[in-house]
């Protein structure tokens, strides 16, 4: 496994702990330990029922989808793992996904949509690989239409 992918696993699972234990500091729990060192499930608890996590949205899945040019599901994909990558820390991911996100934009004919996020990604991300793509592929988009004259009636 590459390195920079172990960073982001370890970020994502700090994540979790840190959100378990401020769940647990707020008293927010599933069961407190027995004295006897086992679980005590909470009072009223379904035992059978199974918990549902939510899924972890996968960068490369979406990479994935962009090669199989399919940039509406890839651009949705790309916006999840966004969430998750900023709430781990992971600057080089998130500029990733803000420029994957304005890619496919820019692929779906949304030309002015695309020209925000890469700004955004040049502004927010300066000297990253992503911000060095953004600026190209920026530089590459029709230029915006000059905003009609208001002619009052």
């Amino acid at each position: 496994m590459p390195a920079e992918r172990r960073a982001s696993y370890a970020g994502l699972l700090c994540l979790t702990v840190t959100v378990a234990a401020a769940l647990m500091a707020g008293g927010c729990s599933m069961g407190m330990p027995s004295r006897m060192g086992r679980f005590a499930p909470p009072a009223g608890a379904v035992p059978d029922k199974k918990v549902a996590f939510p899924e972890v949205p996968s960068f490369d899945s979406a990479i994935d989808l962009v090669s199989k040019l399919k940039y509406p599901q890839a651009e949705i994909e790309f916006r999840r793992s966004l969430v998750w990558v900023q709430a781990a820390g992971d600057k080089d991911r998130s500029a990733e996904c803000l420029f994957w996100i304005g890619f496919c934009q820019e692929k779906q004919g949304r030309s002015a949509e695309a020209r925000v996020q890469y700004d955004k990604v040049i502004r927010d991300y300066p000297g990253t690989p992503a911000g060095r793509m953004a600026a190209v592929r920026r530089d590459g988009l029709p230029a915006a239409p000059a905003p009609a004259p208001n002619r009052g009636s």
